[in-house]
């Protein structure tokens, strides 16, 4: 995968974004809304809106990474053990994984040690407080934040 305009911060596990000459903190400022995907164009499309914590006017704005020619898409359900539903929002880490790396097994042994990847191949995971993990495989991801938070 080619991360665009944007890279990871501060891995392994990730909890920011840097992009458009800013840091995106995106497990304590901002909180997951949710995922669209378009079948017929491969693409994924993951929303962010600011948290009750983010403070303006950087923080805002929402934004969305966008997938485009998506060849792997998993969503992994949320740990029932969890009873609140707001963790589900909160991004507890992101990691890039190599393609052939089985979710469950990642899952069961915990996070893997974050190694030097051949360049462009590889996943991204996006792990959450509540247990549900996102992991998406494309040919290229985009930043692109968003004019109104409405």
């Amino acid at each position: 995968m080619k991360l665009i305009n944007m890279r990871l911060k501060d891995e392994p596990p990730s909890i920011s974004i840097e992009a458009e000459g800013h840091v995106w903190d995106i497990h304590d400022l901002y909180d997951f809304e949710g995922v669209r995907q378009n079948i017929n164009d491969r693409t994924v499309i993951l929303l962010w809106r600011p948290s009750i914590y983010a403070t303006p006017p950087l923080y805002a704005r929402a934004f969305e990474i966008v997938f485009a020619e998506v060849d792997y898409f998993e969503i992994t359900p949320r740990d029932s053990e969890i009873p609140d539903f707001g963790e589900d929002t909160c991004l507890n880490g992101l990691l890039r994984i190599l393609p052939e790396e089985n979710t469950s097994e990642l899952i069961a042994n915990g996070y893997p040690i974050e190694t030097d990847f051949p360049e462009e191949r590889f996943h991204l995971w996006f792990m959450f407080r509540g247990g549900q993990n996102i992991r998406i495989g494309a040919e290229t991801a985009i930043f692109r934040e968003l004019i109104s938070t409405h």
